[in-house]
């Protein structure tokens, strides 16, 4: 996600209170004619409900700024994965990935 809003602006630092406008102020330029091809491609992040490293309400607000922004989001949430959650649950998620590259990419026909 932080590549993706810095891929412009380097420079620009992580922080404030104020996430709506840091997220608006980066994305801005996407919006533009030229950029919207950005703005069409499929995303699909996941999370382990139970991950004990990265509390999934992260992942939750990424989905949500994503889709704020104008992303295609498809979101899913894993209970039970390996690692305490924090990583691939196998085999839904292997599958889960593979039908969305597959919606995605047209070769579901």
């Amino acid at each position: 996600m932080w590549t993706l809003l810095c891929q412009t602006r380097l420079d620009r630092r992580l922080g404030g209170s104020d996430s709506d406008a840091f997220v608006e102020s980066m994305t801005s330029a996407w919006i533009t004619a030229p950029s919207r091809s950005l703005l069409s491609t499929p995303i699909f992040p996941r999370h382990g409900t139970d991950d004990a490293m990265v509390d999934v309400q992260l992942g939750r607000e990424v989905r949500d700024v994503l889709s704020k922004v104008g992303f295609r989001v498809e979101w899913k949430e894993y209970l039970g994965a390996e690692l305490e959650g924090h990583w691939i649950k196998v085999p839904e998620e292997v599958d889960d990935i593979t039908a969305f590259l597959k919606r995605s990419t047209g070769s579901d026909k």
